[in-house]
This record gives structure tokens, sequence and C-alpha cells, in this order.
């Protein structure tokens, strides 16, 4: 199988997708390119993508000079999705942990396809690790500080502390945004227990997540969660829940990436928007994406998304 090599100021950037997801996935690309102050290498590790998704998201080079995009296609066995295969997941979330197969050496960020990226992400790539192998944020809800959260905190923490094992809990990262070291990660050797873990899948109640968790406690840097702000949580809870307004000062000021995770509403469905309409919740969505809105101020790269609609 064939390396990609790491460039020598591109930042490698990595989404995992299938043809359902085609259209948040180029948000999340568009929101990340708009405020990148380097130049990115875009990757799509597609599952069963048509030639159609394929044209739609290649656009992306024309529409910002100093991007490139590759596509690597994801066979379905790759994914050992008939050992863990279930109604909430879809096969292709698996394809994050197949990165060291692809990349041999350097750093790459996966970003999960229901984000909206409001900063620039160079940062991230430029933290120290100090022989750390992933950085990541921690699970939402293992950040609660509210006491009225605590029946809450502590069910998430009895599912945890398993995974974790002799590890903190609270420390249990979540795999929707993930900076790698793919070629620390070979050299020990993880790459290979990473993917033997992918066969037994069905023992996790989120399979990729939990194998990451399991493979790399201990060698994870923790990063803050304005990297991984976490929405749908905040609306699982009601809306004058004291953790809930919490969280909505943090994400105002603080977020960076946020993150549309869960089985809630998801804003780019028309039928749902209407749960992200407090701008707390949704902080400068219209200004960011939008294909008839000017680039928010501060950008480094002013292009827009009319160039490819």
């Amino acid at each position: 199988m064939e390396m990609m090599a790491e460039g020598t100021a591109a930042m490698r950037v990595v989404w995992s997708t299938d043809e359902s997801y085609v259209k948040p996935t180029l948000v999340s690309i568009l929101s990340l390119l708009e405020h990148a102050s380097r130049d990115v290498a875009v990757h799509v590790m597609g599952h069963r993508l048509s030639g159609a998704a394929l044209d739609l998201l290649r656009r992306v080079e024309d529409a910002y000079p100093g991007t490139t995009f590759e596509h690597i296609p994801i066979e379905y066995g790759m994914l050992y999705a008939d050992e863990w295969f279930s109604d909430r997941f879809p096969p292709v979330i698996m394809a994050r942990l197949l990165l060291p197969q692809f990349f041999d050496d350097g750093r790459v960020l996966h970003i999960d396809s229901d984000t909206l990226v409001l900063d620039d992400v160079a940062p991230l790539f430029d933290i120290p690790m100090d022989g750390k192998l992933i950085a990541a944020a921690r699970d939402a809800r293992c950040t609660w500080k509210n006491p009225d959260a605590d029946d809450l905190v502590k069910a998430l923490l009895k599912d945890t502390a398993d995974i974790m094992n002799g590890y903190p809990a609270t420390d249990y990262v979540n795999s929707g945004v993930i900076l790698l070291d793919c070629g620390g990660i070979i050299r020990n050797g993880l790459d290979a227990t990473t993917v033997g873990l992918m066969g037994v899948g069905k023992m996790f109640l989120h399979p990729d997540q939990d194998i990451l968790n399991i493979v790399f406690k201990g060698r994870v840097e923790i990063v803050g969660k304005e990297w991984n702000t976490h929405v749908l949580t905040q609306l699982d809870l009601g809306r004058r829940h004291p953790e809930r307004q919490r969280m909505r000062r943090h994400q105002k000021h603080s977020s960076r990436i946020l993150h549309f995770a869960g089985l809630g509403p998801k804003p780019w469905k028309p039928v749902e928007r209407r749960y992200f309409e407090d701008p707390p919740i949704w902080p400068q969505s219209g200004r960011s994406c939008s294909s008839t809105a000017p680039p928010p101020t501060g950008c480094s790269r002013r292009h827009s998304a009319r160039a490819l609609t």
C-alpha cells in the first residue's frame, strides 16, 4: 500500500465520508480553508463515493490556491464492518483508524464531517507532543463541572472506566478532532494493534473512539475543548440547565471547532435548523459558510464558497 509522505509546509487534514455526508463534509472543508494561515493538503477517505461527489470535492483546489486534494478510496472489507455493524454508525467512521497505513510519518489531522471550523487550525500542528502519539480533546461530558450534572458524569465515567483501565476515566477523548503522529504510531507498532481491535468492534459502544482510547491511553496529549466543542451535548440539556449555560458562555467566546456529534438535530437539515437559531449555540455560522454572506473578518484567505456552487 502506497504511503503518502509529509509535505514541507502544507497542513495535512483528512475527512472520512460516504455519499450521504458529502455536502456536510464540504462545508467542514470550506470552513477550515477559509481560516487557514498555511496551505492545506485536503485528503478525503471516501467509501463508495460517486464521480459527481468527487468532482464537487476536488473543486476546493481551484477555489483555494495552495490547496491540494487527494481521494483515498476505502473498501468495505478494510473497515471490518461485518464485525461491528450498527444502525447508528456508518462503516466509514472506522477509516480514521487506518491513517498510519497511508501516511508514514509526520502529523495528520483528522476531522469529522459534522464539524464547523471557526479558527485557524495551524496551532494544533504546532503543539508540543512530548512523545505522545495523538492529541485530542476530552469527550464533552468528561468536562462537565456543575454539580447538577453529577449523575450524568457518573454514568459516563462508569461506561468509560473499563476502557481506560488504570487511567483516569476523565481522560477519555473524543475522536471527532484528532491529531496523529503517524510515524510514532508505526514505530511503536500501534498501527497493527489498532487494526486488530477493529475486528472486535462490536464490543464497543463507540467503536472507533473506544478503540483509540484503548490503544493510546497514557499517550494522548490533551488539548482544550475549544478544539472540539460539542453543540448537541448542550441540546441534551434543558434550555435553563446551568451546565448548558456554562457551556454556551465558553463556546461563544472560545470555540475554534464546533462538533455536531450525536443523535440530535443537525444544522444542515432544513427541518432541524430551528434548533440552532440561538446565536450563542451557532456562532458565526452564517458568516463563515454562507454562499451569500462575505467571509468573516480576520480571515487570511478570503475566497467565497460561491466558487463551488
